[in-house]
């Protein structure tokens, strides 16, 4: 899991989205806030997101996580999240 704090847009399980600065491609497996699994956060929430494709060495604390549009191959600016600290043990 790692956690952190939804800036803006949404997240629900199922999403496709971004690592920045690191461009690292990941999709939601699951999303928690306050320790329920709910299906969908947005922005204000607390959340806690369960990513597949990516490696706990790969994420670092101040990082962001935004969507990811195939189309263009690059994350949507309007919509990130912002995620302040790393994966939980």
């Amino acid at each position: 899991m790692i956690t952190g704090s939804v800036l803006s847009g949404s997240v629900q399980a199922g999403d496709v989205v971004e690592i920045l600065p690191e461009k690292i491609q990941a999709r939601v497996r699951g999303v928690q806030s306050h320790d329920h699994t709910v299906g969908e956060v947005k922005a204000g929430y607390r959340a806690a997101l369960n990513l597949a494709g990516v490696d706990n060495e790969q994420l670092y604390r101040g990082q962001v996580i935004g969507y990811f549009y195939r189309k263009v191959k690059r994350c949507h600016p309007v919509n990130p999240v912002t995620f302040n600290s790393a994966w939980k043990k």
